[in-house]
């Protein structure tokens, strides 16, 4: 039987168009990325930090923004939405560095929108070895809405069918990663990996370590009273480190400089108490703290929970009063 290339082409196209239409109508509909809505979503969706995201997300103009580092895909961003009685959407990228801090943040606030910032020490660090500002390129890359996307269709369409099967709800990732257990690592590990001579590979975030004043002077002042700094913490060991290689007096620095500049609120999880000497609170070297703590991050900026039982020095608001006090403390 011969076949007919005519007719195969006409179903295929059709198939494609009906498959296209289906994809377009199901992936707007149910927003799994939460740029309309945050609520009832893969919490790992609405932290995804794949690349075509980045430009409908600025577009979406949503009244909040998170900016900062994959320590934001342990923050629980349909709650933070709750909190701030806003829609919000995360922005957070892996390695984030202070230009793409800056970049990003500047063209939010174009739009009139309100911050929820991160930092970290690491991400200050302008000899990061990042080759290129990512936000900056895929806000100049022309690509079709997500929307339109077969490939996070058919993603949505398996999830769908998982949590059926398996009678997941959308906090699935975030628990699953609560009970995840890191290998052991120890001081020692930790120094060698990070400030080795030379550093390991992959590992090179306090290479030549450089904070740029200025561009935190730039940061704190395009922001105002309705925005949050957030100083992340991490385990209690990597504090150490900071101290032993000189990267705690210039990191204090940028936090003395920023608060003294900015309207915005600054909340300070950095130094060591029972929160950041427990290994089980963070993952692989202590590097990112779990989803369980990104909780209690929430509960201290809000005054929710039992914040009343957190350890005094984990989240303390800083002001031009206090920083001073506050760093000569740690």
């Amino acid at each position: 039987m011969r076949l007919d290339y005519k007719r195969f082409s006409i179903a295929f196209i059709v198939l494609f168009g009906i498959m296209s239409v289906g994809a377009f109508c199901v992936n707007y509909y149910t927003d799994m990325y939460g740029l309309r809505d945050s609520h009832h979503k893969h919490l790992a969706n609405l932290v995804s930090t794949k690349t075509h995201l980045y430009k409908p997300r600025l577009e979406a103009k949503a009244s909040y923004y998170t900016i900062g580092s994959s320590r934001f895909l342990r923050i629980n961003i349909s709650r933070l939405a709750d909190e701030l009685h806003s829609h919000t959407i995360s922005s957070a990228i892996s390695s984030i560095t202070s230009a793409e801090i800056l970049f990003i943040a500047k063209q939010f606030k174009k739009n009139n929108v309100h911050l929820i910032v991160g930092l970290d020490a690491f991400s200050l660090n302008t000899q990061k070895m990042v080759q290129n500002n990512r936000f900056e390129e895929a806000l100049h890359t022309n690509t079709l809405p997500y929307w339109t996307n077969l490939g996070d269709f058919l993603i949505l369409i398996k999830e769908k069918i998982t949590d059926f099967v398996f009678q997941r709800n959308t906090n699935y990732a975030f628990e699953q990663e609560n009970k995840q257990i890191a290998p052991d690592f120890t001081f020692e590990k930790l120094e060698q990996t990070y400030f080795g001579t030379p550093p390991q590979k992959n590992y090179l975030d306090y290479f030549n370590y450089t904070i740029d004043l200025d561009e935190i002077t730039e940061l704190a002042k395009i922001v105002d009273s309705k925005d949050i700094f957030i100083i992340f913490p991490k385990h209690a060991m990597h504090y150490e480190l900071f101290e032993k290689y000189g990267i705690k007096e210039q990191y204090f620095k940028a936090i003395e400089t920023l608060v003294k500049n900015t309207k915005a609120r600054v909340i300070s999880f950095y130094g060591v108490n029972e929160i950041t000497s427990q290994k089980d609170n963070f993952d692989t070297l202590g590097w990112h703290f779990k989803p369980k703590i990104g909780g209690l991050i929430l509960d201290r900026i809000f005054q929710k929970g039992d914040y009343l039982n957190l350890p005094n020095n984990f989240g303390v608001e800083l002001n031009a009063s206090n920083i001073d006090s506050y760093l000569q403390a740690l």
